[in-house]
This record gives structure tokens, C-alpha cells and sequence, in this order.
């Protein structure tokens, strides 16, 4: 897993990089204001990417660590609309999932919240697979 999030973050890192150039280069020839509009919304794109990757990465990364040590557990929904997953693991881990699983806003389409063990994923029925 980490290798797979490091070449990840090796190809973001490479397109904010040529995008910063192609800024640099527009900007300091008198670019219009479309080109640079363009850019500026690459960028934007870039940065959503970036946190949506690394949320799904912290939570495959804590789903496969659960599984292989027999801390997931499913916990029952009292509304029945979504499956609620329960990761034990220690409040430090559970706070930086959580940070990253919160900064993709509604883009992951998973919610979760701190649990007296750890973090809880709370995933809708409508992801579930026919």
C-alpha cells in the first residue's frame, strides 16, 4: 500500500509541477486571462485529486491493517441505511483517519466518527454491490 500512495503522489506531484510551470511561463509573457483561468482551475482540480487519493488511501490502508489483525467489526445501523464498519485502532491512527477521511468532503461518499475503540465507517447501502 505504501508504495502504491508514494507512486501516487510521485505522479501528482509531477503534474503540479509542470503546472506551476506552464503558470510561471503564461504569466510572464502576458498570457491572457483564459489561459490563466485554465490553470488556475487545473490547480484547483490537482489539490481536490490530491486529498480524495489520500483519503481513500488512509482508509484502504486502515481497512487492510483491521482485517489482517481482526480489528473489523460491523456494527449494527439502527436506521439500517448504511453499513457501519468499526476499526479499532489507537486514537492517534483514529484522528488522522478521520482528518483525512473529513477533508475529501463528499467526495469519498463514506462518513465516519470517532468510536470508544477507534473510528467508525459509516458507508451506504447504495455502494453496496447488486
Amino acid at each position: 500500500m505504501r508504495r502504491s500512495a508514494h507512486a501516487l503522489r510521485n505522479a501528482q506531484n509531477a503534474a503540479v509541477v509542470n503546472l506551476e510551470v506552464v503558470r510561471t511561463r503564461s504569466s510572464a509573457g502576458g498570457a491572457n486571462e483564459a489561459l490563466r483561468q485554465f490553470t488556475d482551475n487545473a490547480a484547483k482540480g490537482i489539490e481536490d485529486a490530491a486529498r480524495l487519493a489520500d483519503a481513500m488511501l488512509a482508509v484502504a490502508s486502515a481497512l487492510i491493517c483491521a482485517l489482517a489483525e481482526g480489528n473489523l467489526s460491523l456494527v449494527e445501523d439502527p436506521g439500517g441505511k448504511h453499513r457501519l464498519l468499526e476499526l479499532q485502532m489507537s486514537p492517534d491512527a483514529a484522528g488522522a483517519l478521520i482528518t483525512s477521511v473529513r477533508a475529501a468532503g463528499d467526495g469519498l461518499g463514506v462518513g465516519i466518527k470517532a468510536s470508544a475503540r477507534g473510528a467508525i465507517l459509516r458507508i451506504p447501502r447504495e455502494h453496496e454491490a447488486k
